[in-house]
């Protein structure tokens, strides 16, 4: 393709009182930490040092967010774009192109919405079904819709193994990959395609959204992940450091081969370890913000806890075996990085917050003990609290009850991921929705029961032993919080899994 050069063309898609929300909660943030680290406030040693780790872990994953939120006012589209993407529609410049749609296991009627819009796709491309559940209904499928098929003898290396085996088959300039629920719309190739004009852009990636929200779980996913593509992702463009997701993406072929040989395929979270491998050799990546594909969330608790865990195995690999920090990135990339992989480690503050009242409640232990008492600590935290709460209802308005369910309910998968990325043993690859295995939904309750079941106690114990009347009421009513949430997840997985 004939590269462009030239300006941007701004724009200011961050609402002002969004704006407004985080600059308050910026300043909340700071008055909150510097009343947590007066030494005059300590409580129970251990715990004080415990929930400072916490907080300051906290603030400054808020403020890293925040700031990246801020940044996200460009828009990527180069003043050329428009025209290269005219070029491209007329046929006056030509783009090999293969689509790729990964399989393993899938129903039927989901694979076949998303060949029949692969098909449909503007401008000259080769559909492929990459099929690692090797059926033959698929197989016949593909054979009926007048797309390519490929299976692989062996399933190695999961996802990745299943493109690389496709790439040494094809001879695209570029392939796009979408999971097989995700269906394109008709014009996701004349919009990303352009980006390409500048010879270091490696890759461009589109957000993953969701059409099936019509429970509490498929809900909450939706929500956490419009979070994550409406405001952080085009604030990750600012810095050069937008990830691809693993679909809706598409990637220039030869930077990808003269790098990586192929997609990384040594580890089951492709997507992120690919992206970060190709910023540290300097290719660049582009965020399009603009619904261009939409997939299924995961609707039930083992789809959506197995997909959280392995998210958050993928981010902590990178941060224990090669931490952002120390590699090969511009300064900017390295805390962006580093915000996304830290991400996860929001499972142990949740175990933390979840079993501060447990301390009181059992043992009369307390984290900060300031000499202004409870009012003093509520005059810090509160404003701290509220701006967080303010800004989360304002993006993702009244249904965020569900996100911060399915958040919670999801601590214990991110803990258990730090075991796994340490862990050398790769996890077997099961897609979300894939109907390989039956799962016992107890297996992924067992926590939740198990932690209601110490919250519970610790009310008991601590009605029948006040130490302090406001301080026991106050660490009852935290307690009891964590029990509605954990309640709530409880009963609609045991709803839908009956379904």
């Amino acid at each position: 393709m004939q590269s462009f050069t030239g300006g941007t063309i701004e724009k200011f898609h961050v609402e002002r009182f969004t704006l407004f929300l985080v600059a308050a909660a910026v300043l909340s943030a700071l008055n909150y930490g510097q009343f947590l680290l007066n030494p005059a406030n300590v409580g129970t040693p251990f715990l004080y040092v415990i929930l400072v780790v916490s907080e300051i872990y906290v603030i400054i994953h808020l403020i890293i967010s925040w700031i990246t939120i801020l940044a996200g006012s460009k828009d990527v589209r180069d003043i050329h774009y428009f025209d290269i993407k005219k070029k491209l529609k007329l046929g006056q410049l030509k783009a090999t192109i293969d689509v790729f749609i990964t399989v393993y296991g899938e129903p039927l009627e989901i694979i076949k919405e998303t060949i029949v819009a692969a098909k449909a796709l503007t401008l000259n491309h080769e559909t492929y079904v990459l099929d690692d559940g090797k059926s033959d209904e698929v197989k016949r499928l593909a054979a009926t819709l007048g797309v390519n098929y490929i299976r692989r003898d062996i399933n190695l290396n999961a996802k990745a193994g299943n493109i690389n085996h496709a790439l040494s088959i094809t001879k695209g300039e570029y392939f796009a990959i979408f999971d097989a629920d995700f269906v394109p719309k008709k014009d996701f190739l004349l919009k990303t395609i352009p980006f390409f004009n500048d010879e270091q852009v490696s890759f461009v990636q589109t957000p993953q959204f969701y059409r099936n929200t019509d429970n509490m779980i498929s809900k909450g996913a939706a929500l956490a992940q419009n979070i994550f593509y409406k405001l952080i992702c085009p604030g990750k463009n600012s810095f050069g450091a937008v990830f691809c997701v693993g679909t809706n993406v598409v990637f220039r072929k030869e930077p990808l081969m003269k790098t990586l040989n192929g997609i990384y395929d040594k580890s089951n979270s492709e997507d992120i370890w690919t992206a970060y491998m190709l910023h540290q050799s300097g290719y660049k990546s582009v965020f399009l913000e603009e619904e261009l594909a939409t997939g299924l969330a995961p609707d039930n608790a083992p789809d959506y806890l197995k997909q959280q865990q392995r998210w958050a195995t993928g981010a902590f690999e990178i941060f224990f075996k090669k931490n952002p920090l120390f590699a090969k990135l511009s300064f900017d990339q390295k805390f962006q990085y580093l915000d996304s992989v830290i991400h996860y480690f929001s499972g142990i503050v949740l175990l933390i917050n979840i079993f501060m009242p447990v301390m009181y409640l059992y043992f009369g232990m307390l984290p900060i003990n300031p000499a202004g008492g409870f009012q003093e600590w509520a005059i810090h935290y509160l404003p701290y609290l509220i701006t967080q709460y303010l800004i989360i209802t304002h993006i993702i308005g009244k249904n965020f009850i569900s996100a911060v369910v399915v958040t919670v309910a999801s601590y214990w998968v991110y803990i258990k991921a730090i075991k796994d990325a340490i862990s050398k043993k790769k996890k077997k690859w099961v897609t979300t929705g894939s109907k390989k295995k039956e799962v016992r939904i107890g297996d992924y309750l067992v926590y939740h029961y198990v932690t209601v079941a110490i919250l519970v106690s610790a009310i008991i114990v601590g009605v029948f032993n006040i130490k302090d009347t406001t301080l026991t009421i106050g660490y009852i009513l935290w307690a009891l919080l964590y029990i509605v949430i954990f309640a709530i997840f409880i009963q609609t997985s045991l709803k839908l899994q009956h379904k």
